[in-house]
Parts: C-alpha cells; sequence; structure tokens
C-alpha cells in the first residue's frame, strides 16, 4: 500500500473546515459516485467501515439518523441498508427534530478518496486508496466536534 502524504491530511482537514455546510448549516449528502463508478462492492465495504465506526460513537437500536431525504447513490443506499441490518432506525424524509441528521460527502485528490460523514455537529472523516484494489483505509478514523 502506497503511504499517503502527510501534506494531505492538513490539506484534507483544511476542506473539512472551510468546505460550505460544514460550519453550522446542513450538508446534502453528495453522491460518492466519484469513488467508483464501476463496483457497488467496493462503495458497500466503505458503508460497512462507516457503520462500525458509528456503531462505536452512537449505539443502535436507541438512535435514529434522518437523512435529509433518500440516498439513491450507490454508497448512500449500503450505508442506509447497513445501518438498518445494524438496528439503527433510519428516517429518509428529513424533519425528525427527535433524530440526528447525518449527511456525508467525499473528495478524491490523486487517487485517495477522503469521505466525511456529518452527525449534528460532529464529523467523522477516514481517506482510503484503491491503489491495491479494492479500497482500503490508508488512516485512522478522525473525529471533530
Amino acid at each position: 500500500m502506497k503511504p499517503i502524504p502527510l501534506l494531505f491530511i492538513p490539506a484534507f482537514a483544511l476542506l473539512l473546515t472551510n468546505a460550505p455546510g460544514c460550519g453550522s448549516r446542513p450538508v446534502a449528502a453528495v453522491p460518492v459516485a466519484v469513488i467508483d463508478n464501476n463496483s457497488s462492492t467496493r462503495l458497500a465495504e466503505v458503508a460497512g467501515d462507516t457503520v462500525e465506526q458509528i456503531s462505536q460513537v452512537y449505539p443502535s437500536v436507541q438512535t435514529r439518523f434522518v437523512f435529509d431525504s433518500p440516498p439513491v447513490d450507490p454508497f448512500g443506499a449500503a450505508l442506509v441498508r447497513d445501518l438498518r441490518l445494524r438496528g439503527y432506525a433510519i428516517n429518509e424524509g428529513g424533519g425528525d427534530p427527535g433524530g440526528i441528521a447525518l449527511q456525508f460527502e467525499t473528495a478524491t485528490v490523486d487517487g485517495q478518496y477522503y469521505l466525511a460523514v456529518h452527525l449534528d455537529g460532529k464529523t467523522l472523516s477516514r481517506i482510503y486508496s484503491d491503489a491495491t484494489g479494492p479500497f482500503e483505509p490508508v488512516s485512522l478514523w478522525a473525529m471533530r466536534e
């Protein structure tokens, strides 16, 4: 696995802190088709990894996530499926004051793929690469509150 240059991590953090919607207003779910247009299996693996990390922060069964609208991209669909399988309640229509707003976005730079998941003021982010085949994490999860 090719190591990522340390310059990309601060650049990604700057991207997240200055990106529109990463402050106080919500971000719309951005399709992650930029990661991989041909393999929903890869996106499902990233979604599974994401749900695993979310479960470390929010207990299932007691948590309801709210999407502004139903995700129609492969990653969003896999994320919703995996969250439900893990025991989370999902509202895909928005307007749920008791739920936790969940949005996601991605960026790509030189074959490195950045995923950020926004959860009511917290942001979980991770960097992936497909340089050796399937998407593999090349960073630890980072959480910003």
